[in-house]
């Protein structure tokens, strides 16, 4: 009953803070229609003071802040939100969490993004150690939230994240196409998870060997993403 509770409370407290966000947007007040990157923008600094004794919804909206960023091209202001969230969620919520691990994975391919090998490194071999039991959290939470949940597809693309480093580029490949094929059903195709997925399958193809496929599919991926992306985001470049 108390664990209802909470989660209520929290939800509500997530809610309001959301419709803030928005109300940001508005232009009688902002005198201009605002782009997504300026909510970001000018809420980001908001989730720490109005969330400090909820520290699992300050890491859920870190991690949304975090990967929203990375979306975007701002790899640096990405890299800092998602570490925050990957913090706090293995401070309260504890380093095998399903949600530390996604956010863990999430953060390593941010940190690669960012040219910080070794922190990615040291991540990735940190994680490894947990990929038998990633697979679990895979298993479960497909048997409890589904395939389509985005925490199922955000820990199985984790997956592919730690195949590829430890060179089963086979295995990854079937990772990103699973979240790839999922995304694209729910979200089209040019939603920004949706490219993602489509990037990481195609670097999977290139480093199996299957040059023309990862092309092809790097070629829609650029056709669609600059639909979806502003022109000098790093992905397109």
């Amino acid at each position: 009953r108390d664990q209802a509770i909470r989660s209520e409370r929290s939800t509500k407290e997530a809610m309001k803070f959301l419709f803030g966000v928005l109300e940001t947007g508005d232009v009688g007040q902002a005198g201009r229609n605002m782009t997504i990157r300026d909510l970001l923008d000018a809420n980001e600094g908001k989730i720490d003071d109005l969330f400090s004794s909820r520290p699992w919804l300050q890491a859920e909206l870190h991690s949304a802040f975090g990967w929203n960023y990375y979306t975007l091209g701002d790899y640096e202001r990405g890299r800092e939100h998602m570490r925050r969230a990957f913090e706090l969620n293995a401070e309260h919520r504890g380093r095998t969490s399903e949600q530390t691990i996604a956010d863990g994975t999430r953060l390593a391919e941010i940190l690669i993004s960012c040219d910080r090998l070794d922190e990615a490194e040291a991540l990735i071999v940190e994680n490894k150690a947990l990929a038998l039991q990633h697979l679990e959290v895979i298993a479960a939470q497909k048997a409890r939230l589904g395939l389509n949940h985005d925490f199922t597809l955000s820990s199985i693309n984790g997956l592919g994240n730690l195949l590829m480093q430890t060179g089963d580029y086979k295995e990854a490949a079937a990772s990103f196409r699973q979240v790839f094929e999922v995304r694209r059903e729910l979200q089209g195709l040019q939603h920004t998870s949706t490219l993602v997925a489509l990037i990481n399958w195609a670097q999977a193809l290139g480093d199996q060997g299957q040059s023309q496929e990862s092309v092809n599919k790097l070629e829609v991926a650029v056709r669609e993403g600059e639909k979806a992306w502003p022109a000098n985001h790093p992905d397109l470049v």
